[in-house]
């Protein structure tokens, strides 16, 4: 008061016991983790020594729970860090046909990379007026594929020509929350 420390009365202490009392249960602990769990797996052929054929697949699920930060309340704007669920799994698939002469090559590939997240979206409890929720959508599923071919051609053993070419297209077929 006015510039000098005081200690709290009795009744402030009372009023900040029954404060801790009243929110203390509402509070838990939350193990944050997330595992991973990737498999591998590739194939690949050579038709002759000029032609061959590669393939990949690789698969990863992951799943746990992660801190995020969100702005709750449906008058005033709180902050909160709350436990963000996790579980997606993610799909990529290269495939490619190539072609190795004297002069030059030919490569003619795919890639394609598959996105599904399992938690759609979480609600939860406004913290200052329970008969109230908030809802927080989760990034959407997407697919997105690629075609690409490259060729390159030795004019000399100084030169050479190199082109490129690709062709890709993202999707996302879920509508925003």
């Amino acid at each position: 008061s006015s510039g000098v420390l005081t200690q709290p009365t009795a009744a402030q202490l009372t009023q900040l016991s029954n404060i801790r009392a009243a929110d203390v249960p509402a509070f838990q602990n939350v193990d944050l983790s997330t595992l991973r769990k990737r498999y591998d797996a590739g194939f690949g052929y050579s038709f002759d020594p000029q032609f061959d054929f590669q393939v990949s697949y690789r698969h990863e699920h992951k799943d746990g729970v992660k801190w995020m930060g969100a702005v709750t309340s449906q008058v005033s704007e709180f902050s909160i860090i709350m436990p963000d669920l996790i579980d997606q799994d993610t799909d990529q698939v290269n495939a490619s046909l190539n072609y190795k002469g004297d002069k030059g090559f030919l490569t003619l590939a795919y890639y394609g990379s598959f996105f599904r997240n399992n938690v759609q979206s979480m609600t939860w409890q406004d913290v200052n007026d329970l008969t109230k929720s908030a809802t927080l959508g989760s990034p959407p599923d997407n697919n997105f594929n690629q075609f690409s071919l490259t060729g390159g051609y030795n004019f000399t053993p100084t030169t050479k020509l190199v082109v490129n070419g690709s062709y890709a297209r993202s999707t996302q077929n879920q509508a925003f929350l």
